[in-house]
């Protein structure tokens, strides 16, 4: 099958890239796919507005421009597949408090255009300098009506395809494809589309409200620790010996079928002989999140505005339903219990 240029079904279009295009931008860069052609600018990392503020790590933010008209709901799907692919390769802890924007603008579409924006993204964030512990790159490819694949279809091949996807592949090997999108080829199949992603965005996601200036967002230490720190929005003192309740002026809606665990954090535990007490966060409680501190120790222990006190820790639950019956199983072990598999006296 030969297709527009004489280009075989693998065959790539012409790449071409262009760096420093715009001076008052951090950085920017030009990314062109044969005809299709995507301008992106970087700007940061800089101070942000406090309710976006991360004091953990940075924000990010991307804005995609549609070649003419406004955004619409496609759009804002494309943002938000840029947004967690970049959010998975910049180094965020560096810039605490900080806001890395990402202005895309489509300046012509002859197709795969999103996979050229996610390029024209990664080539702007390397110019601005942006700290990454990899880089990624994006391909199109459709399947025709009659099953053939396409490699970077033509807006053309697009319209006439029964699938379309666009994936992105990172400079490691272990964890090549980072995302994939199936583009709709009508209004009402995209916006369908967007409210399932809107929706499994909200059950994936932790949602955090500052009740007051003094909260601080829970993020983790490391991208693969298992709870989110909590802090706290006050001074207190915990007595030796004693408990105090420590508000984190923080209000949460946790994903759906999980409950979160406050859990004590292993420093203070073996330091401080610090311990929290039993912390269940229902997945229906809106109010104030609060960590009881319990001091083991024989001094008084002092925590300040903006201390980390706690983990979040967030699992999984079955909520079976309730039912009586007569008899239940035997099992061998039984009715034994209160130290009967232990160590016997």
């Amino acid at each position: 099958m030969t297709r527009d240029g004489e280009r075989s079904p693998r065959q790539l279009r012409n790449l071409v890239c262009e760096r420093s295009l715009l001076h008052r931008a951090d950085g920017s860069a030009k990314f062109f796919l044969g005809k299709t052609c995507v301008l992106a600018c970087v700007y940061g990392p800089t101070s942000t507005v406090t309710r976006k503020e991360n004091a953990e790590q940075a924000v990010i933010e991307v804005n995609y421009r549609p070649m003419a008209g406004i955004a619409g709901t496609q759009e804002r799907q494309q943002e938000h597949l840029i947004r967690r692919t970049i959010e998975g390769v910049v180094l965020v802890a560096l810039h605490p408090r900080a806001c890395i924007s990402v202005i895309i603008q489509v300046l012509e579409d002859n197709g795969s255009a999103l996979a050229c924006a996610v390029n024209a993204a990664c080539t702007a964030l390397v110019d601005a300098a942006v700290p990454m512990h990899r880089l990624f790159a994006s391909v199109c490819c459709c399947t025709t009506q009659d099953g053939e694949l396409l490699v970077d279809p033509s807006s053309t091949e697009e319209q006439e395809a029964a699938a379309v996807l666009t994936l992105v592949y990172t400079s490691r090997r272990a964890e090549e494809s980072q995302s994939m999108s199936v583009q709709p080829h009508n209004q009402q199949e995209g916006e369908e589309r967007a409210q399932k992603m809107a929706k499994l965005d909200i059950l994936s996601t932790l949602r955090v409200k500052r009740l007051t200036e003094n909260a601080v967002i829970p993020s983790r230490g490391s991208s693969r620790a298992a709870g989110y720190d909590l802090s706290s929005a006050y001074e207190y003192v915990v007595p030796a010996q004693g408990k105090e309740l420590v508000k984190t002026d923080l209000s949460i809606a946790i994903p759906s079928g999980t409950y979160a665990r406050v859990a004590p954090r292993s420093g203070l535990a073996w330091k401080f002989f610090i311990d929290t007490g039993a912390g269940v966060i229902d997945e229906d409680y809106r109010g104030n999140i609060g960590v009881v501190l319990f001091n083991h120790g024989q001094t008084d222990f002092r925590v300040k505005r903006g201390d980390r006190i706690a983990q979040l820790i967030l699992e999984r639950i079955m909520t079976p339903k309730v039912e009586e019956v007569a008899e239940l199983d035997i099992t061998v072990r039984g009715s034994d219990g209160y130290g009967s598999t232990g160590v016997s006296q």
